[in-house]
């Protein structure tokens, strides 16, 4: 009898360690749930005061943490079974909402373009101002980044500045190797070969285009 009891103690000392384990993957899916969605407060704010590029550069960094949690709700969400299929959606609905907040700030800013390039047509008689569409392989940084922290770079390699819908753009194309990502995966690692120099620089202020 007493053997029994302490096969019975056994199996179910096993049993809330796995059931432990399996509420700690559904305690971080629900963490991951609570910073997404925090996130996307920014949105609706940015919304109502028509800020269109706080849009797009939150569109970023909720665009990151979205596709990590993604990830680890697809690689270890599945045990926690009974609330896997809820995140699931969850994080899919918060990526589609995500993209539709930039498309919509893009289109705002782009109707905010043209209006004013209209008016000042209309004014001075002058052409409107073009927007530069990145082509594929095209490797983008924010000038003001440039400018600031790498002029010699822009002198040396003469970088020709893009206009995009964000601000102006130099093209790196055809000056720069992207090396890969930074172990965080906040930035890229770029060479410059004619220079010899390596640099790492912000995924938020880049645009490589595929």
């Amino acid at each position: 009898m007493k053997q029994a009891i302490k096969r019975i103690w056994k199996v179910l000392a096993v049993a809330g360690t796995v059931m432990a384990l399996l509420q700690s993957v559904a305690f971080v899916m629900f963490m991951y749930e609570e910073a997404v969605q925090t996130g996307g407060f920014g949105f609706m704010v940015a919304s109502q005061a028509k800020d269109y590029q706080a849009i797009c550069e939150m569109h970023q960094a909720q665009d990151r943490l979205i596709r990590e949690a993604s990830t680890f709700t697809d690689s270890w969400g599945r045990l926690a079974f009974w609330t896997y299929p809820a995140y699931h959606s969850f994080f899919e609905a918060s990526n589609r909402t995500n993209t539709a907040y930039l498309k919509m700030a893009e289109t705002k800013i782009r109707e905010t373009l043209a209006k004013n390039a209209t008016q000042a047509a209309n004014i001075t008689q002058v052409k409107p101002p073009e927007v530069y569409i990145p082509q594929k392989g095209d490797i983008l940084v924010k000038a003001w980044i440039m400018d600031k922290e790498y002029p010699s770079i822009v002198q040396r390699l003469k970088l020709e500045k893009m206009p995009l819908l964000d601000g102006p753009y130099y093209r790196l194309t055809g000056h720069v190797e992207v090396r890969g990502e930074s172990k965080s995966g906040a930035s890229w690692k770029l060479r410059f070969p004619a220079l010899g120099v390596e640099l790492y620089l912000s995924k938020g202020f880049m645009v490589i285009a595929a």
